[in-house]
Parts: structure tokens; C-alpha cells; sequence
């Protein structure tokens, strides 16, 4: 078993500081990378100082640990009779969608109240 990773290219240093065995690589969307977690027991420490977001096979994000939504966390999907956060861009790429949708309810949410720092770094991943 085997976990991929999406990550914004600004936050590849603060994730190789706690994994480095993920062979990161630019994604084909600007500003994102990608890569493949081999040591899967990692994700947990990732965890630590990322908003983790496991991608389903149905196109869906759920938001694991993101303070503002709790520990059940919050989906993020293209269905608004699904609840949760309706994800922005249509049909185009679900990893430019997860991270446009993330950033987009996160400066929302961050207005609210005091954020935690791990909000501001964000992990898609999908088990495979």
C-alpha cells in the first residue's frame, strides 16, 4: 500500500523536514507538487503540522483535522445534497479543486476566529 500526495510548492520544505521519502515533483498544475508516500505510517506525523484531506474514489475530500470543523472533519464534494463544503471549478482537475476549495473556505473561516497554524498547510492524499 502505497499513499499519493498533493501539496502547494511553498510548503514542500516544512513537509520534507518530517518526511522526506516522498520524491516530491511538480504536479501538472502550477504552484502544486506531487508525490508518492512510501512510508505510510508518516501520514499521522504529517498530520501534526498539515490539514490532512484523503480523497475518495468518489471524487470527494474529506477534511480530517482542520480546527475550524472538528474532529469528525467536513467533506468537500461536487454534490450539494452530500453537505458539507461544495467544491469550486466544476469539472476541471479534482486536486486544482480540492486546493481552490480549501484555500477559499480557509481565509473565510480564518476571519472568525484565531486559526491553527497547521491551517495554513494543507495535504491532499489518496491510498492506492
Amino acid at each position: 500500500m502505497a499513499i499519493e500526495i498533493w501539496l502547494k510548492k511553498d510548503d514542500a520544505n516544512l513537509f520534507e523536514e518530517i518526511c522526506n521519502d516522498a520524491d516530491l515533483r511538480p504536479y501538472s498544475i502550477d504552484g502544486i507538487y506531487s508525490g508518492i508516500l512510501k512510508n505510510t505510517g508518516k501520514l499521522s506525523e504529517v498530520g501534526k503540522k498539515f490539514v490532512l484531506g484523503r480523497l475518495d474514489g468518489n471524487n470527494e475530500v474529506l477534511l480530517l483535522n482542520n480546527s475550524h470543523y472538528g474532529k469528525n472533519g467536513i467533506k468537500l464534494s461536487q454534490s450539494k445534497s452530500r453537505g458539507g463544503i461544495l467544491l469550486l471549478g466544476g469539472d476541471v482537475d479534482i486536486v486544482k479543486s480540492a486546493f481552490l476549495t480549501y484555500y477559499s473556505n480557509y481565509v473565510i473561516k480564518a476571519s472568525k476566529g484565531k486559526p491553527d497554524e497547521r491551517n495554513n498547510h494543507f495535504v491532499l492524499y489518496s491510498v492506492f
